[in-house]
């Protein structure tokens, strides 16, 4: 491909941006060849944010194996204080019936200023219209889920799980007392 002086061609803005990016690694990183053999303490690893975020991909999108949902239960159970069995890795906000979203500390931008601290002037929504609300775990701080609704709609959850159906069609087995 042809090029012309002060011009880039896509590829070369690629590899321009690329040579000069770096992500964040935490300093405790953990490499993890691609593997389809999944173990505690890999799982362990990835709970405790130490690996690549290749290897977080690896896993992703390798194939799963039959026993990754019991190890992961299993290190889930290890990690709490009740002894109440974890039957769904749903998160600990609240009960698998409940809207988790009542539970969770909630920000609401609705305000230009509270706008522009995201968005540029003048590309942002109308506060009296429309309103950004922003749920976030209690427990770590992570941004869990954002949804822009008009201002006194109601806070709906998406769904309430199939536990009988998971357990019997996907793992094939009935659900736990």
């Amino acid at each position: 491909m042809t090029t012309f002086p002060g011009k880039v061609t896509p590829e070369q803005s690629v590899e321009r941006f690329l040579a000069q990016a770096s992500a964040y690694r935490p300093s405790d990183e953990v490499e993890v060849p691609v593997a389809t053999d999944m173990t505690g303490q890999l799982l362990a690893d990835l709970l405790d944010e130490k690996l690549s975020r290749r290897a977080v991909h690896d896993i992703q999108s390798g194939l799963k194996d039959p026993n990754r949902f019991d190890l992961w239960i299993e290190l889930l159970q290890e990690r709490v204080a009740c002894d109440d069995p974890i039957v769904l890795p749903f998160g600990d906000l609240c009960g698998w019936k409940d809207n988790w979203k009542m539970h969770a500390l909630v920000f609401v931008r609705d305000s230009d200023e509270l706008y522009q601290e995201i968005y540029p002037p003048l590309a942002h929504p109308e506060g009296d219209w429309m309103e950004l609300r922003e749920y976030y775990c209690p427990l770590s701080g992570h941004l869990l889920e954002t949804e822009a609704v008009p201002p006194g709609y109601p806070v709906l959850h998406e769904y309430l799980p199939d536990l009988e159906g998971f357990y019997s069609g996907w793992l094939g087995r009935e659900l736990p007392g």
